[in-house]
This record gives C-alpha cells, sequence and structure tokens, in this order.
C-alpha cells in the first residue's frame, strides 16, 4: 500500500454517503484481523457520530484510555504528535499486546504536523510499502518516564508510527507494522469472510451510521460448561442441546452499535456457508435473546444478507423511542458478557 493508494482510498470515502464512511473504514483495515484461537476478542472500532466527547454513550470498546482522553479534549493540533485530533474520525484496535495495532482515522491532513512534531522529539523517519514511519525505542520496549506520552498507552512504549494521508498504524514492534502493511497490499484468506460479515452487517444496516463493532472470535462462544466439572470430567463439557437447538457453527461474529435519525440498535452478525444455515442461526438468536432479562423486552428482528458466496445473519435489536444512552447499555452488557465466557446468545456446544 502506498501514499497514492492512500489518497485514492481517502477521495473514494469522501465521495460515499456519511453513513457509509464508519463501515468503508473498518472494512479497508480488515486485512489486519487475524484470528487467535487462544484471544475471543479480535477488534474493537469506535467511530461515534457525535464524536469524540465526554458524554457521548457510544464511545465504548477501547482499552487505551490516554489515547482516547487525548481524542476527547482535544482542541487543535497537539504539539507532541502533530495529530489535529478534533479531525480524527474514528479508532481501530487488533490483536494482543505486545502485538497490538491501532489506527487513528480522520480527515485527509490531519497529521500533515506529525512528521517534523515527532523529529523534534528524537523519533527516526523511514519509509515502508511507500509510506512514512516515525519510530522511537527498541522492539516492545516501555519507558514509564515517558508515561505521559499521547501515543505510548500510558507506559511510554516504543512506537512504528506508518502516516497516511487519512490515517495513522501504530505498533509497539517492526515484526507487526511490516506484517501489517503487507497485509493491507495483500490480505490473506480470511480477509474475504471478515470483509463480507461488515458487508452484511451494512446491508442490514441501511443508512445507520456505525458507532462501534467488535469483532469476536468463536473460541468466545464454546460452551464449555462448569470449569470445575470439566476438570474433573471432560465429557462434562459436551453440549447437552438437541441437535435441532444447537447454534450453527460460525468463524467468527461482529456486534454492533448504529444510529440514524430514528434511534439506535444494537446488531450481532455472523457469516455462514448456506442461506439455511443463516436463518436457522438466526431464529436461535432470536429466541435466546427473548429469554435474557436484558433483551425480554425487545423484539430481535432478522436479516439474512447475501455477500458473493456467503451468507449474514444479521439479528437487531431495536426499541422504538430508547435512548442512545439505553441502547449503548444494551450493547456494553452484551459484549461484557463475551468477554466473561458467559453469553448465552451466542453459545456455541463443543
Amino acid at each position: 500500500m502506498n501514499k497514492i493508494l492512500a489518497t485514492l482510498a481517502a477521495l473514494a470515502i469522501a465521495a460515499t454517503s456519511p453513513a457509509a464512511i464508519a463501515f468503508d473504514q473498518l472494512d479497508r483495515f480488515a486485512p489486519l484481523f487475524s484470528d487467535d484461537p487462544q484471544n475471543p476478542l479480535v477488534f474493537t472500532y469506535v467511530a461515534p457520530l457525535g464524536g469524540f466527547t465526554l458524554d457521548n454513550p457510544a464511545l465504548y470498546g477501547t482499552d487505551d484510555y490516554v489515547l482516547l482522553n487525548a481524542l476527547i479534549d482535544g482542541t487543535g493540533v497537539d504539539a507532541s504528535t502533530g495529530i489535529d485530533f478534533t479531525q480524527v474520525s474514528g479508532m481501530l484496535s487488533t490483536g494482543q499486546p505486545p502485538s497490538q495495532l491501532t489506527v487513528l482515522f480522520g480527515k485527509p491532513g490531519f497529521l500533515d504536523a506529525s512528521e517534523a512534531a515527532l523529529t523534534n522529539r528524537g523519533f527516526t523517519r523511514s519509509e515502508v510499502a511507500s509510506l512514512t514511519v516515525m519510530s522511537k525505542g527498541e522492539d516492545y520496549a516501555l519507558d514509564l518516564a515517558s508515561a505521559d506520552d499521547l501515543l505510548g498507552s500510558g507506559m511510554g512504549k516504543a512506537q512504528r508510527l506508518a502516516l497516511g494521508e487519512d490515517f495513522l498504524l501504530r505498533s509497539a514492534g517492526w515484526p507487526e507494522l511490516n506484517t501489517a502493511l503487507a497485509n493491507l497490499e495483500k490480505p490473506g484468506p480470511t480477509t474475504a469472510l471478515w470483509r463480507a460479515t461488515i458487508a452484511g452487517l451494512r446491508q442490514a444496516s441501511g443508512e445507520s451510521w456505525l458507532d462501534t463493532a467488535i469483532g469476536w472470535n468463536a473460541v468466545g462462544f464454546l460452551d464449555v460448561g462448569d470449569p470445575a466439572q470439566v476438570l474433573l470430567n471432560p465429557d462434562s463439557a459436551k453440549t447437552k442441546q438437541p441437535a435441532s437447538a444447537a447454534l450453527p457453527v460460525f468463524p467468527h461474529a461482529i456486534i454492533a452499535l448504529t444510529q440514524d435519525g430514528g434511534g439506535a440498535a444494537v446488531r450481532i452478525a455472523l457469516p455462514f456457508g448456506t442461506a439455511e444455515q443463516a436463518e436457522q442461526a438466526g431464529t436461535i438468536i432470536t429466541d435466546r435473546l427473548l429469554a435474557q432479562p436484558s433483551t425480554a423486552d425487545t423484539q430481535p428482528s432478522l436479516a439474512v444478507e447475501t455477500v458473493a458466496s456467503f451468507f449474514v445473519a444479521v439479528v437487531t435489536i431495536e426499541v422504538e423511542g430508547e435512548s442512545l444512552a439505553d441502547t449503548a447499555k444494551r450493547f456494553a452488557s452484551q459484549n461484557n458478557a463475551v468477554m466473561q465466557r458467559g453469553y448465552e446468545v451466542l453459545k456455541l456446544g463443543l
């Protein structure tokens, strides 16, 4: 990927409808996603329609609070990074520390002052895949003396910052940065499935804005039962559900918060190989949502979107007249349950 391609992508995004911009950003960087069998969380993405403000309930989904606070407090070009934080529209995080990648999206030119500002702070300039990369520190090194560095995750981490026309890609090590830039230029085999899931979610969302999306590996939904019982009796981990009630196996899921002029919605998107599997999964998920106390008062709807050779089941939870804050709480509760391995809605048996 080079500066010409980055500029063309930025122009293409500028020509699309405002509601599509957030989906485009997520799709564009889907080649960065990798499914680690040991970690259920694949990515978090936040591009709040109301902007990065302290009272925006859609700001769920990022663990880099130093960077988030910089976005909230930003009043213009930051002297230490050269980033115009007021022009940042979204933030994506993928991978696990120390191999985590972070992407900031902004209006073209929001990094115009970054190279000079970082050079003044001792960063080294290099070029990778026709992109300017500013770096400091040994791979993965921490420097608590510079814990206030806005791009150091509160620990003064080593940084490799690839500066695009409308994005900044950050890593703490050269291997991750080099791999990420190579994958953006030549996506791996799993990217098509992630992009299909994003496209299905976009189709089902209509003209709604994508505020937040969290991608989960299916390992987060394996029903192993009582951990203590599994240690004593491994066979107890096997599902006790009848085959007709078992959720069809899926590789990953995206749980999203969207909004438009009529209100906000929580959407759950899963890719399948057949329309029948997608319909079956959507029906089961809808029934399970109605059995949950937090969503028992809703009327979930199902859409099966065809994307290339995939079928994406998208279940939507939308309550007429509900505030964005209340819908955001529903969204947070669903994702918190996944992280705690207690999300019955998408539970898979072994």
